[in-house]
């Protein structure tokens, strides 16, 4: 999967993050409760501490899944740079992108 842009209305532990900082990806999961569904990353903030972000699930659900099979099984490694919230737009920014 190439680099892609992720703009979220809602996610939950976005308060902890700082912009234009690169987490390493460790974890992705889809939760579907009903008819809606949460996409889970958990990402390594430092040495010591994972944080789990909860989003609304990725467009393509192709993407999603082929996503959440690379990073569990290590095929592939992602970062996420978390990009800042727009006001204009009321999303928040997210920059996903495999690691180099």
């Amino acid at each position: 999967m190439s680099a892609a842009v992720l703009n979220v209305a809602a996610v939950d532990a976005v308060d902890i993050l700082e912009i234009n900082k690169t987490y390493h990806i460790i974890y992705a999961s889809c939760i579907v409760r009903g008819t809606s569904s949460s996409f889970l990353l958990a990402i390594l903030q430092d040495v010591h501490d994972i944080v789990k972000l909860y989003m609304p699930g990725v467009n393509d659900r192709n993407d999603q899944d082929n996503l959440i099979i690379y990073i569990n099984t290590r095929s592939e490694k992602y970062n996420l740079t978390y990009r800042g919230r727009c006001e204009e737009e009321l999303v928040h920014k997210f920059h996903l992108e495999p690691a180099s």
